[in-house]
């Protein structure tokens, strides 16, 4: 089991998407605010907001719906956003309402209007607990999409690679199983859908959107069989060109506790946790920070 471990983590490409403690913002914050505040005075309405959020695409708002909204109008980043969009919801449901998205900004869903600076506060404050849960996903847990890494249903998972259950991943398994989660046939694996179903098998979203992160980065979305040799060669830890059901298990069960968080001991070297803002990652970090960082309000 050692040995398996130690090669899976050799393999495991997940370590270099853990951003961390990563000061950059989600997206144009002051061009958010100029959108909402139609009349430019310090108060913004209960009415301004509902009809920002309306011309934004409610009365009821999907992961998708959202995130390309916000990626094409404030210049947001869209792994942010996704971990945004869960932070503004206080339910279990995959859909942001009007009612979430005032009680987020207002700080209440009962008032009917607040000063533009209580807004840019409450901004900041969610921006706070965005950086927090990315950096570290297994201790923010318990709200709306965000799980234990140890509730990850893996092996329901697993009976999607392998439907005919013969205990073998094969190329066109893993194929036909990543492009079913194409939910808007659009023959792009889009990571508003994936992250969308993988929290269906109880992953947190944030370690979903690292994941994705890791397979789509050099990857076209349309997933090619040469993606999933890429896939398969990741998770055979006995490097035989056959992987095993429980190759694949343990595969992702391990990067599944890395993105969480979790620290994993590898020939005595922790990884994953705190470390995650050191070594490679640290030096990432000091790379892409600066690319994505976006004027933030003053």
């Amino acid at each position: 089991m050692d040995k398996m471990i130690t090669s899976l983590q050799t393999r495991s490409f997940l370590l270099l998407f853990i951003f961390s403690c990563c000061s950059c913002q989600t997206f144009n914050a002051s061009n958010f605010m100029n959108a909402i505040n139609k009349d430019s005075n310090d108060v913004i309405s209960s009415s301004e907001l509902e009809n920002f959020f309306t011309n934004f695409g409610g009365p009821n708002l999907t992961r998708c719906d959202f995130t390309n909204k916000m990626v094409d109008t404030y210049a947001a980043q869209p792994s942010r956003v996704s971990v945004f969009f869960d932070v503004l919801q206080s339910n279990d449901r995959q859909i942001l309402t009007f009612t979430e998205w005032k009680e987020a900004l207002f700080g209440n869903a009962s008032l009917q209007g607040v000063n533009s600076s209580t807004v840019t506060e409450n901004i900041k404050k969610l921006e706070k607990t965005v950086n927090d849960v990315i950096a570290m996903p297994n201790q923010n847990y318990g709200s709306s999409l965000w799980y234990r890494y140890t509730d990850f249903d893996v092996q329901k998972l697993a009976d999607l690679f392998d439907p005919n259950k013969d205990g073998k991943i094969t190329r066109l398994e893993v194929s036909a199983a990543m492009r079913s989660l194409d939910t808007h046939n659009d023959y792009g694996i889009r990571r508003c859908n994936f992250v969308d179903s993988l929290t269906s098998y109880k992953q947190h979203s944030v370690v979903s959107s690292k994941f994705y992160d890791a397979l789509f980065t050099s990857r076209d979305i349309t997933w090619a069989d040469v993606d999933s040799d890429f896939f398969l060669q990741m998770a055979d830890d006995n490097s035989d060109s056959d992987v095993t059901r429980r190759e694949f298990v343990d595969f992702l069960s391990l990067q599944n506790q890395v993105a969480a968080g979790i620290v994993v001991y590898i020939d005595g070297t922790p990884q994953g946790g705190d470390t995650a803002t050191q070594g490679i990652s640290r030096s990432i970090l000091s790379i892409m920070c600066p690319i994505f960082l976006i004027v933030y309000l003053s």
